[in-house]
């Protein structure tokens, strides 16, 4: 059985790699925007500045129920509340970009969404404790020194 190699099948190939090229370039924003996320600077031995803010939250995280061991539901509720606790200092510092839609049906709202996003570079944050409440809850304490000149 003898394969013919056409002039479509050279298109069809190079369509798909150009494809697989093209994939790599997206942003994967969900909003469209085109901008690049801002850089937050943060220092934790400042010398010879002006001006130092701290910013301080208290990220939280709860231990999994679907965890294979106690030691690894432990350890999972202790990076959920770092994770939280980065969130919380970027939605702090840069702000949260909020996107929301009411529907109405007959006059009244049947219902709202609401899509909340942040995005920044955070660099020099500080983990300062870390608890494990009785609750299961695990709390994260951390902190981010800023230095502002004048």
């Amino acid at each position: 059985m003898k394969i013919m190699f056409k002039s479509y099948h050279c298109l069809i190939l190079f369509l798909i790699s150009l494809s697989f090229i093209c994939a790599g370039c997206s942003t994967g924003n969900p909003f469209g925007k085109k901008n690049p996320p801002p850089v937050v600077h943060g220092e934790l031995n400042p010398s010879g500045i002006d001006k130092v803010e701290t910013y301080r939250v208290i990220g939280r995280g709860i231990e999994p129920e679907r965890s294979r061991s106690r030691a690894e539901a432990m350890l999972m509720a202790e990076r959920a509340a770092i994770a939280d606790g980065y969130r919380l200092l970027v939605e702090k510092l840069h702000g949260v970009y909020i996107d929301s839609q009411v529907f109405m049906r007959n006059g009244s709202v049947d219902y709202a969404l609401l899509q909340t996003e942040t995005q920044a570079w955070l660099r020099g944050a500080e983990i300062l404790e870390i608890n494990r409440l009785s609750n299961g809850v695990t709390e994260a304490e951390m902190i981010v020194r800023l230095t502002l000149k004048k």
